[in-house]
């Protein structure tokens, strides 16, 4: 045979890819032959998991072979963040490249490939695909992870149009507030005084913490405690964390 029709059924029809394929005009051979199929031929942008190719002779239209069902989809390139978002936090930004028809809206989700405990978060849910930079108000979990994921997927095909982010960090934060939050700048603290307390609040499960200190143009001390000590696990927006006693100032 000197040349094929190639074509593809996606569950439902066949729709045709090349219809006279002569492998640009040099003739077929009589073994192994291919055909490059062009990425941006709007036949790949199948939301089906039971195509099949069928490769039929023009000159002998009885002669033709049909694959077995594969799936064809198209995958959502999501950015992944620059920078590690912050536990408990609720402004983060997510990007994605374009998406292609029939899709119109989009779920996001983070997700933790080590199954931390509050996850996986619904970041968003039947968005318009084309609000990348997308600015999510969602929540994080306070569990800290090195291995989160954002997932974006096509609100009526979830299982079949997706993509992945690649891992990044979901740390803690400690806050020291120069409002609500000792010392601050109008903080007046006489050396040996034993009724001072260094506050703090945090975002997060943070394990041991240190407490150093410097002065002006100084390098740190060693740390304040002998010994680290654990945060609070209760997390209550505003609220203010105590030293287990009071620290003396030498």
């Amino acid at each position: 045979m000197s040349s094929v029709k190639i074509e593809l059924h996606n569950g439902t029809s066949w729709s045709t890819i090349v219809s006279n394929y002569d492998n640009t005009g040099a003739g077929l051979s009589n073994g192994s032959n291919s055909y490059t199929w062009s990425g941006a031929d709007i036949l790949q942008q199948q939301r089906s998991s039971n195509c099949k190719i069928r490769v039929t002779s023009n000159q002998n239209p009885d002669v033709y072979i049909e694959t077995a069902p594969f799936t064809v989809k198209p995958r959502i390139t999501v950015v992944t963040p620059a920078q590690p978002w912050i536990a408990e936090s609720n402004s983060n930004v997510i990007e994605w490249n374009a998406i292609s028809a029939p899709t119109t809206n989009v779920d996001i989700i983070l997700e933790d490939t080590n199954s931390g405990s509050g996850y996986p978060v619904t970041l968003a849910a039947n968005v318009l695909k084309g609000s990348s930079p997308y600015t999510s108000t969602a929540n994080l979990p306070a569990a800290l992870t090195n291995a989160a994921k954002i997932k974006i997927r096509d609100y009526s095909f979830p299982n079949l149009v997706f993509g992945d982010s690649g891992t990044f960090k979901i740390i803690g934060n400690i806050i020291i507030d120069p409002q609500n939050n000792t010392p601050n700048a109008s903080s007046n603290w006489q050396a040996g005084a034993t009724d001072k307390y260094i506050t703090w609040s945090h975002k997060g499960n943070l394990g041991d913490v240190n407490i150093k200190y410097k002065y002006s143009g100084g390098v740190y001390s060693s740390p304040l405690t002998p010994l680290p000590f654990r945060l609070q696990t209760t997390h209550l927006t505003g609220r203010l964390y105590l030293l287990p006693s009071p620290i003396r100032f030498m």
